[in-house]
């Protein structure tokens, strides 16, 4: 072998020097390269974990943020529903059932203060949903609803929301109206104006079920609706009968009902058609 080597002319052994060295150079770069391949391995796993880390702590950050905006705004977890108060008690007990037959109608909504209503512009309306669901955030603003809707004979009576009495869930009870009929309908003889709050409604006749509520002197529920452009817009108040003896009414069978509503609305200028009447 080392008599081969000495025959070889400097020209073939330069040859043979570079290509020696050039095998060392690449077994070396793919060294280097399998290290730095393995380094990279390394620091995408460490992004990765660091990713998932991130995306952990903000989804944590978020569910902290809804929270804290629910508890500024005063939202719970609380469910918020009618029901069909059938015992007339106004507390939800196993004999009585959820409000289907309210689904889709608008309750009132406002701020009474000391039993007094709101005028018009502070009113707003609160869709029923499915199986009487009402939204809680929908009553954060407001201390009372009521409605009455003679299509599906029902009232709700003016009811308190506190939703912020740290209580369990809201129950708001509906009660099935016995007898209903339209001002229209109800032989009125004149609206007037008592003062602010109070109007005078004069009957000419009665039909048989308000005179048995005249004689056993019931209360006699009125629904005021002042805008009859706003339909959804109304009031409740109720009185009692009387009988008109000094024939203001100008009738020998005339009744009369005093009505205070409690409201900032103006009274003035009503008309029977903005009234309508039921018992419970």
């Amino acid at each position: 072998m080392k008599k081969n080597l000495l025959q070889l002319s400097s020209f073939q052994k330069l040859i043979i020097f570079l290509i020696t060295l050039s095998v060392g150079i690449i077994a070396i770069n793919e060294t280097q390269t399998r290290h730095l391949t393995v380094a990279e391995e390394d620091e995408d796993s460490i992004e990765i974990q660091e990713s998932d880390s991130d995306t952990e702590v903000d989804l944590q950050l978020a569910e902290n943020q809804e929270q804290e905006s629910a508890d500024l705004l005063g939202i719970s977890d609380r469910k918020v529903t009618v029901f069909l108060d059938k015992d007339g008690n106004g507390n939800y007990t196993q004999t009585d059932s959820l409000c289907d037959t309210c689904v889709a109608k608008s309750l009132v909504a406002g701020n009474r203060t000391n039993g007094r209503y709101p005028d018009l512009k502070e009113l707003k309306t609160i869709t029923i949903a499915s199986s009487g669901s009402l939204q809680e955030s929908d009553l954060l603003t407001v201390n009372s609803v009521w409605g009455f809707f003679p299509d599906r004979d029902l009232a709700i009576i003016p009811f308190t929301v506190a939703l912020n009495d740290g209580s369990s869930d809201l129950y708001i009870p509906a009660r099935s109206v016995k007898h209903k009929i339209s001002g229209n309908n109800a032989n009125i003889a004149f609206v007037n104006s008592v003062d602010e709050t109070k109007i005078l409604i004069g009957f000419s006749k009665l039909i048989p079920s308000y005179i048995t509520a005249a004689n056993e002197n019931s209360d006699v529920w009125v629904q005021l609706t002042p805008d009859t452009g706003k339909p959804d817009f109304q009031y409740l108040a109720k009185s009692k009968l009387t009988k008109d003896d000094a024939l203001q009414t100008g009738s020998s069978d005339g009744y009369l009902l005093e009505v205070d509503f409690q409201t900032k609305q103006s009274l003035d200028k009503l008309s029977a058609e903005q009234l309508y009447f039921f018992l419970l």
